[in-house]
C-alpha cells in the first residue's frame, strides 16, 4: 500500500510541477547571489528571473508535462510573453524595494 502512494507521488504531474517550481526558485536566487557584485542587485534580478524562467519551461515542457508537439519555439513565446508581464512588476517592485531599504540606510550609515 505504501509502495503504491509513494508510486502515485512520484507519477503525478502536480508532484513534478511542485518540483520545478522549486528548482526554479533556486535558479532564481543561486543566480541573483551570483550576480549582485557583477551587475547590481536590480540587473542582476532581472537577468536570473529570465534564466529562471526559461529554466522553468524547459524543464515543465518536457518533465512535467512530457510534452512531445513540434510547437516549442511558439509555446515559449507565449510562455514568455506571460512571464514577462509579471516579471515587469517582479523586477520593479524588487528595485524599489532595494532602493527604499538597501541603499536608503547606506546613505543613513555615511
Amino acid at each position: 500500500m505504501i509502495k503504491n502512494i509513494i508510486r502515485d507521488i512520484k507519477s503525478s504531474a502536480l508532484v513534478r510541477f511542485l518540483l520545478v517550481g522549486c528548482l526554479g526558485l533556486a535558479s532564481d536566487i543561486s543566480l541573483l547571489y551570483a550576480l549582485r557584485h557583477v551587475l547590481g542587485l536590480v540587473f542582476a534580478k532581472a537577468v536570473s528571473y529570465l534564466i529562471a524562467l526559461t529554466v522553468t519551461w524547459i524543464l515543465n515542457r518536457y518533465f512535467t508535462f512530457r510534452s512531445q508537439d513540434s510547437h516549442a519555439i511558439k509555446e515559449y513565446g507565449r510562455y514568455a510573453c506571460i512571464y514577462l508581464c509579471t516579471g515587469v512588476i517582479h523586477v520593479s517592485m524588487f528595485a524599489y524595494l532595494v532602493h527604499r531599504f538597501i541603499y536608503f540606510h547606506q546613505k543613513i550609515a555615511l
